[in-house]
């Protein structure tokens, strides 16, 4: 059975494979591919977190990475041209990406102008650390032996060293101030369980969100062993 053919509505070729009526070549010089103008992707210049989808996130991977993976979901094109693979060849102003097009089963080659940035700016925690803001207070006390309960807790402690704004010595124990409250019950719940300690929260008020129009409050978590 033959394969029956059609003619290409824009360049008259008779081909087998169309696809709204158009070939893959005319497909390709259409330039139906497109990308932004611009894209962005934001790290932290004192942790080196990257904000990704509104989230920052602590990872191994190099900056062009998420660059790359801001190119690949910012690619707008038509059902018909799958985007097998994207390159940057080049970033900043002059910025130029390598698209890899399989298009009916033809293979195309194209290079789009896009400026590519990677923008450095404080993340949140380390704003609420650069400006000394802490969100929860964990006071370890103990009425025996102090120095020997901060010494072992203070490897659990370091693993919590991000989120940790400063340390302070007490007569009876040590202050741990930390810029958020749910690293700080995390770790309050982590000592509880390994050191049999009792555990209590208060809460004061320190500011006020205009934004929300309410108080804003910090947790002070106490952690004790008779």
């Amino acid at each position: 059975m033959s394969l029956k053919t059609r003619f290409c509505a824009k360049c008259g070729k008779e081909l087998a494979k169309l696809h709204e009526g158009m070939c893959a070549d005319c497909h390709f010089e259409s330039g139906s591919v497109k990308l932004p103008r611009k894209i962005t992707v934001q790290v932290c210049k004192n942790c080196d977190s990257v904000n990704w989808n509104g989230l920052w996130i602590k990872s191994e991977h190099p900056h062009e990475y998420y660059l790359h993976l801001a190119v690949l979901g910012k690619l707008d094109a038509p059902p018909e041209i799958e985007v097998e693979n994207a390159k940057i060849l080049q970033s900043d102003k002059e910025g130029r990406v390598e698209l890899s097009l399989d298009i009916l089963g033809r293979k195309f080659t194209q290079v789009l102008p896009v400026e590519l940035y990677v923008i450095e700016r404080k993340c949140l925690d380390c704003i609420k650390k650069s400006r000394q803001v802490h969100e929860a207070t964990l006071q370890l006390r103990t009425t025996r032996d102090p120095e020997g309960l901060i010494s072992a807790v203070m490897p659990t402690i370091e693993g919590y060293k991000s989120d940790i704004l400063k340390i302070d010595e007490q007569n009876a124990g040590i202050d741990v101030y930390m810029s958020g409250k749910e690293p700080a019950r995390h770790l309050a719940s982590e000592l509880k369980k390994k050191f049999k300690l009792t555990r209590k929260e208060t809460f004061e008020e320190y500011s006020w969100n205009q934004m929300k129009n309410r108080a804003k409050t910090r947790v002070n978590i106490l952690l004790q062993r008779a």
